[in-house]
């Protein structure tokens, strides 16, 4: 009780509540809120991408439509030009030399025309050229010396593109992003025939109860992103709480003089009972935009959580999240020693990159073993799995690759008994080492 009467007593200092409470909390929402945004357009995105049938003749001219603003911004007519004329410039002697003309009056160069800076304008075939701007240029000049807006210098191997006007910019786009609309709608036909030819993927191997649902993958990895980046703010939040709060003290002289009056174990439980707070915070208004978001997905895109998310067992869905928070929250503690011991560089360094090392290893050795596929190697990554941190990887990805439910409350159980040794061993630390933080 004494704590938590310390703990509000510390929230009422308007300082603390500030820098501890306030600011990360807006910023941490608004990251998920941006993460959301990003969420939604994508899975909108790869929702009509599938639904969407093989581009039209009008569909095509539907989706050249931005092309087509800029083209008359351009040219003054949305619709590509019906011809792009060649323009091969002549040398004629004039005054006792010889000067570079136009063909003819028709082919006077333009601000907005293209010149194909050749050796040989009487015999270069502007074959490519006409394909990448024909319908946005009124004129390819073939030429040594003239100067429209864009020169394209084609005399040696290196090609040399001069631009001399904004316009002539937007004119280099525009033969540029349309050549590659009409790629993207090629290579979206093929897709789209490839997926028709081969229906719904799935993946089933060795130590997985469910098939890993490759068609569906999008949707499930999008959700387990967001909830997955809800986790690490949260425990980013709680480190961050747990040394704020000592620097706060520290820095003012007052955390021996605070310690000595209210106790080193109720002094060390309110700076928990601080993160826990935030922690809190965040999630209710994290979770809650989360819901929100996802719920409007499904009912407008027709994209279908419930059901794939752990096959929707409420009981596969808290087992999982109570290994996560268990694994996240055993990593953070370990970080939180180097917090602890900030004076020994050495063993604070090790400390904060333990977790990211022991994680990585295990997520390649797990990942390794799907290349044998044998129930041997399904056992063992059923033990990756079970190991909190070492096994942090395939935890999260938990809803697709799905192991047992015995493996997810290992893992958990696990985690959470080291959560408590370390925290135990973390507090009798700062009692008899006050004097280095």
């Amino acid at each position: 009780m004494n704590t938590l009467r310390f703990a509000f007593a510390l929230l009422r200092v308007p300082r603390l509540f500030v820098t501890l409470f306030l600011f990360p909390l807006l910023v941490s929402v608004g990251i998920v809120g941006l993460q959301l945004v990003g969420s939604a357009v994508v899975l909108q995105s790869i929702t009509m991408n599938r639904t969407s049938p093989p581009s039209t003749d009008e569909n095509k001219k539907e989706k050249g439509e931005s092309f087509a603003y800029l083209r008359e911004i351009l040219l003054g007519s949305k619709e590509p030009l019906a011809e792009t004329k060649v323009c091969r410039w002549v040398r004629v002697k004039k005054n006792d030399a010889f000067v570079e003309l136009p063909p003819s009056a028709e082919c006077s160069p333009d601000k907005l025309d293209i010149a194909l800076i050749v050796n040989d304008p009487a015999s270069f075939d502007p074959k490519e050229y006409l394909s990448l701007f024909g319908g946005n240029a009124k004129r390819v000049h073939l030429c040594h010396t003239c100067h429209p807006d864009v020169m394209i210098d084609l005399r040696s191997e290196e090609k040399l593109t001069k631009v001399t006007s904004v316009w002539g910019l937007l004119l280099l786009g525009l033969g540029r992003n349309s050549k590659l609309v009409e790629r993207r709608q090629e290579m979206s036909e093929s897709v789209h025939q490839a997926d028709s030819l081969m229906g719904t993927i799935s993946f089933k191997t060795h130590s997985l109860l469910e098939e890993v649902p490759i068609s569906d993958a999008p949707p499930l990895v999008a959700l387990v992103f967001n909830i997955l980046s809800l986790v690490v703010i949260a425990l980013w939040l709680a480190l961050k709480a747990h040394r704020r709060v000592l620097d706060y003290f520290a820095r003012s002289g007052a955390l021996l003089p605070m310690v000595a009056a209210t106790g080193k174990g109720t002094f060390y439980g309110a700076v928990w009972v601080l993160t826990i707070l935030r922690v809190f915070a965040f999630l209710g208004a994290g979770i809650s935009a989360t819901i929100f978001v996802f719920t409007e997905l499904s009912e407008s895109q027709g994209v279908s959580f419930g059901d794939s998310f752990l096959q929707g067992s409420y009981l596969h869905i808290a087992v999982w999240l109570f290994a996560i928070c268990g694994t996240f929250g055993f990593a953070t503690l370990i970080a939180s020693v180097s917090d602890l011991r900030q004076r020994h560089d050495w063993w604070s360094a090790l400390y904060m990159s333990l977790p990211l090392i022991v994680c990585g290893i295990g997520s390649l050795i797990w990942a390794s073993l799907f290349l044998f596929d044998t129930p041997i190697t399904g056992g063992i990554r059923n033990v990756i799995v079970s190991l909190p941190v070492i096994g942090m990887t395939p935890m999260v990805l938990t809803p697709l690759f799905q192991p047992p439910l015995y493996v997810l409350i290992i893992h958990g159980t696990l985690a959470f008994i080291g959560v408590g040794i370390l925290a135990k061993k973390n507090a009798n630390w700062f009692a008899a080492h006050l004097e280095d933080l």
